[in-house]
């Protein structure tokens, strides 16, 4: 099923003029996919298009597939999320590898440039968090978590040996 979902993807990413490139990424990249999991999809554009057109191919491209495909433009990405898609993801296909790889290159660099000042921001806001409590909320927060994370690796036990098939 999703081999015939990412032909498909693929066929027609090669039908649409705008599109220079096709990635996986998220869970099924990663192989950690269950029976729940979508299909995380970012399709590269050219970059000269404005970014109204950007919004509108974006629009009716998701409207076109089904629920558990989540297309993502990657030209209208934040910066982490086009550094990890394009790092980490699987490339399906390209129009145009010299031009994609220049792209993928520009977002490494950026990323690399400011992933300092991402994670200062990041430990910054969390400190600020942290720091507006009281220590009976900070406990009260970190056992929310506790609990979280246990209902998570739950599902995930629960899940691991799913199938979808029904039994009589």
């Amino acid at each position: 099923m999703i081999e015939k979902l990412l032909n498909d993807l693929i066929a027609w990413a090669q039908a649409q003029p705008e599109i220079i490139a096709l990635y996986l990424y998220g869970s099924q990249a990663e192989g950690r996919a269950n029976v729940l999991s979508d299909l995380d999809v970012a399709v590269m554009v050219q970059p000269d298009l404005a970014q109204s057109q950007l919004w509108r191919l974006e629009d009716r491209w998701a409207a076109q597939w089904p629920i558990a495909v989540d297309l993502c433009l990657l030209n209208l990405a934040p910066l982490s999320l086009r550094y990890q898609i394009t790092a980490q993801g699987q490339r399906l296909w390209t129009a145009d590898l010299g031009r994609v790889a220049e792209i993928e290159s520009l977002i490494w660099r950026e990323y690399w440039d400011m992933q300092p000042k991402l994670e200062q921001d990041w430990t910054r806001f969390v400190t600020g968090v942290m720091e507006q409590k009281d220590e009976t909320e900070r406990e009260q927060y970190q056992a929310a978590l506790a609990k979280v994370r246990a209902v998570h690796q739950r599902v995930r036990e629960a899940s691991a040996g799913y199938t979808g098939d029904v039994k009589e």
